[in-house]
């Protein structure tokens, strides 16, 4: 009787929405949001979830009131939803989807829904392929799943493309498998003692006329890639497939016309083409698979600009702006278009796009470069380009393009070694049966060009790096750039920002001295000017200050954020500046460190201060904890061999306490988002660093970084310019990454030892005659087979030592 009493107290004493442990003060939820989901769900009728869900409940989304606007665009729709005879289809990425339960609920409420007709939701990817009414609110359906705790996104605009090319090429192997079917059954009575019949020349046409749909179709791809790769004086991997497939082709011609039917290798072509284009086929949807689990985090609410529109502001996809278009961004915000400034002033950074590391203040009228990032307050732009036309994607382009042209080069060398070596065991295979006859001599040179598979050591990167993608995005880590696996094998120094990455980014306020009359407006204008900040500290001031009040809003103009330093603006009139103790003393004076020391303030606090019209008005000492685990991960990397640092912009003495835990950790305080910058550059011509950071004085430091990761709850901009993205995972999980970095190392040397062993034994076995065409077609796509079978096989088998 008792235990159950203490049950019935327990259950209710937790929220009825999340089951979190309700305190004394709270009745029936946690929190309005929860308040608000369960109400949705009774009113819906939809109260089974909860015996489905069990446990593991959403957090509802919390959302600007116009977040979905573009979905209800005339120009969204143009762009993104797809006509599906008389209705609209439209594919959507949801996230939040955690089990089946999520499914059972979304699908209800798409059920609801008169104008959805059909819908398809992939549980493991997201993926919600949506066919529905032209009449449908899709603003409204978004926000109604984000009231229940899923959000949308857009799919990737690639995706259409991809699609339509895969049906282009499962369409291009099913013809090819019909045609190689029929050309396998047409040459087996030639095999059979059928080729001395009297109906040998009609089989023996009849694969001919067969053979050319597959040269002249099914094998077209190899063909394009060679001539492409020769007019450009590059050796390609294609280049000896292209060899044996014309070779193939023109002794069984040879043969036909001298009636020797028993030396037709038409089904030998038609099966090497099939399974060349079967195991890149497998290859490519292992690619696709990576990508799709990429798409899965990408898939937030798309970038999103404010424009004028049909008289009012409205948030429209960037991709969908055009010239003249009337922007607006908040602090922080990157611009995505070229534009020419509206507002009476602003400053912007452009570190990453001239090189520029100190803040430009710009007015009206002049230019501003694509990627540029508002550090002022709210501010107008006229665009002058689309964002394909604007200077930040043609840098982007010109960066993937050189890329691309150096993976050719590396490509190019490893197919020249191959080529030369095909060719010259091809040439010594002939030599060695010259003495038996052209025809036998052909035959063992063919054999060498069909059994040769390039396409295993070609697949040998890109196979293995695929499902390291795959397994990252499993967990939640969005690895953006395809140098990621290249770059991290040479990693020997990591550098951490402070607050955010290795702390919670959580500060809490101990201890606060008042030194203004009125603090009321104070408390104001702080969480006026604090709003226009994306900082953890900046986040903690609006919470603390954010109250109803009936008096009207100050009013506040010439805001600037000061990365590393802190921000300033005018309200009311008055000049505020909030920031850190050092920049106080640096910008206004020193009476703030006085009145610190004077106060007997530990120097290992974070000392937020705030100053009115050049006088000190309030002073703040914070503290934030260190994110649980990342001792042991600091421990660890040192351990490995690692160099570690800290880069911060908090004070040395807050540095200095954590580095002082970890003997070897060089902690480096006081820094502004310029000497992160510099610091990186530097150190990188020494050796290739891996930086962390998540706020915008990081944006500088991770572009510059060989390799760098934005976690946590990252800034946009820093989000842009990082290689890879944590989403909802802490940094902890750094030392996993590292690990699954280095099973992605021992898959693709296996793929290649893999490789080269296959081709050695195979060009042995066909100079000295034991295998011919026939089976080399069949030996040849199985190697290529074997290297994603490995790789998925490696990297599954050593989980343990990458498991997040």
């Amino acid at each position: 009787m008792a235990l159950n009493e203490s049950i019935n107290e327990c259950e209710l004493n937790q929220c009825k929405h999340c089951g979190q442990t309700l305190n004394k003060n709270q009745v029936d939820f946690c929190c309005p949001g929860c308040r608000m989901v369960y109400s949705v769900l009774q009113d819906k009728g939809l109260d089974q979830y909860y015996a489905l869900k069990g446990e593991l409940i959403n957090e509802p989304v919390q959302l600007s009131h116009d977040e979905y606007d573009y979905l209800s665009t005339e120009s969204f729709f143009e762009k993104w939803v797809k006509p599906a005879g008389d209705h609209c289809r439209l594919v959507l990425y949801v996230k939040g989807i955690q089990c089946a339960a999520c499914v059972w609920l979304i699908e209800r409420i798409l059920e609801k829904n008169p104008c959805v007709v059909s819908h398809q939701l992939f549980m493991g990817t997201g993926k919600l392929e949506l066919i529905f009414k032209r009449e449908l609110n899709l603003q409204q359906l978004a926000v109604e799943l984000a009231q229940v705790g899923y959000r949308v996104g857009l799919q990737e605009s690639g995706e259409e493309e991809e699609r339509r090319q895969k049906q282009r090429d499962i369409f291009r192997l099913g013809i090819t498998g019909a045609l190689t079917g029929n050309l396998m059954m047409l040459t087996l009575p030639l095999y059979t003692g059928g080729h001395q019949s009297e109906h040998a020349s009609m089989f023996a046409s009849i694969t001919f006329g067969i053979s050319l749909i597959v040269l002249l179709y099914s094998a077209r791809p190899f063909y394009q890639k060679a001539i492409s790769s020769a007019r450009q004086l590059m050796f390609h991997l294609d280049i000896p497939i292209t060899i044996g497939i014309l070779g193939g082709e023109l002794l069984s011609v040879y043969n036909l016309l001298n009636r020797n039917y028993a030396g037709l290798y038409f089904d030998t072509i038609g099966m090497l083409v099939f399974f060349l284009l079967a195991g890149r086929f497998v290859q490519a949807r292992s690619v696709h698979r990576a990508m799709e689990q990429c798409r899965r985090l990408m898939a937030e609410v798309p970038e999103l600009t404010e424009a004028f529109r049909e008289g009012r502001w409205v948030n429209l996809v960037s991709e969908d702006i055009v010239a003249d278009d009337l922007l607006r961004l908040h602090s922080g915000d990157v611009l995505p278009v070229d534009g020419e400034l509206v507002s009476d002033v602003s400053t912007w950074n452009m570190q990453v796009i001239s090189g520029e590391s100190k803040p430009l203040r710009l007015r009206q009228g002049e230019s501003i470069p694509a990627g540029s990032i508002n550090m002022g307050g709210l501010v107008e732009v006229k665009a002058a380009t689309t964002i394909f036309d604007g200077s930040l994607v043609k840098m982007e382009q010109a960066a993937d393009k050189e890329t691309e042209h150096q993976l050719e080069i590396q490509n190019s060398h490893l197919a020249g070694w191959f080529t030369l070596v095909t060719l010259s065991v091809a040439g010594l295979g002939v030599a060695l049966w010259w003495q038996h006859g052209l025809v036998e001599a052909f035959k063992v040179g063919l054999t060498v060009f069909v059994v040769a598979c390039p396409c295993a050591l070609a697949l040998a990167r890109p196979t293995a790096d695929a499902f390291g993608v795959i397994r990252a995005s499993e967990k939640n880590i969005w690895i953006k750039k395809d140098h990621f696996f290249r770059r991290m094998e040479t990693i020997r120094h990591i550098v951490f920002d402070k607050t955010g990455v290795l702390t919670y980014g959580e500060p809490e306020i101990v201890t606060r001295i008042d030194l203004y009359p009125d603090q009321a407006w104070l408390e104001r204008a702080i969480y006026q000017l604090e709003s226009h900040s994306d900082h953890m500290v900046a986040a903690l001031l609006t919470r603390l200050f954010n109250r109803e009040v009936t008096e009207p809003e100050n009013t506040l103009q010439d805001v600037e954020i000061l990365p590393g330093q802190g921000i300033r603006g005018r309200v009311d009139g008055r000049e505020v500046w909030v920031g850190s103790l050092d920049a106080y003393s640096e910008v206004i004076g020193p009476e703030a460190a006085e009145l610190v020391q004077k106060k007997g303030i530990s120097l290992e606090q974070n000392i937020v201060t705030v100053g009115v019209d050049g006088k000190l008005a309030l002073v703040l000492g914070l503290t934030d904890k260190v994110i649980e685990g990342v001792p042991e991960l600091l421990d660890s990397l040192l351990s490995k061999g690692y160099r570690v640092s800290i880069f911060s912009g908090d004070r040395q003495e807050v540095v200095d306490k954590i580095a002082a835990r970890h003997p070897g950790l060089t902690g480096m305080g006081n820094m502004k988002p310029q000497e992160k910058l510099s610091a990186i550059r530097e150190q990188s011509q020494a050796e290739p660093v891996l930086m962390v950071g998540d706020g915008l004085n990081d944006m500088g430091a991770l572009a510059a970084a060989d390799i760098g990761v934005a976690a946590g709850q990252a800034a946009p901009s820093a989000l842009r310019y990082a290689d890879v993205v944590f989403h909802g995972t802490r940094v902890t999980s750094i030392f996993q990454l590292i690990g699954l970095a280095k099973t992605v190392k021992k898959a693709i040397i296996s793929n290649i030892s893999v490789s080269l062993c296959y081709n050695a034994a195979s060009f042995y076995l066909a100079i000295t005659g034991v295998i011919g065409p026939l089976v080399a077609a069949i030996l040849m796509p199985l190697s290529s087979l074997s290297v994603i079978g490995i790789s998925a096989w490696k990297i599954r088998r050593n989980r343990k030592t990458w498991e997040f």
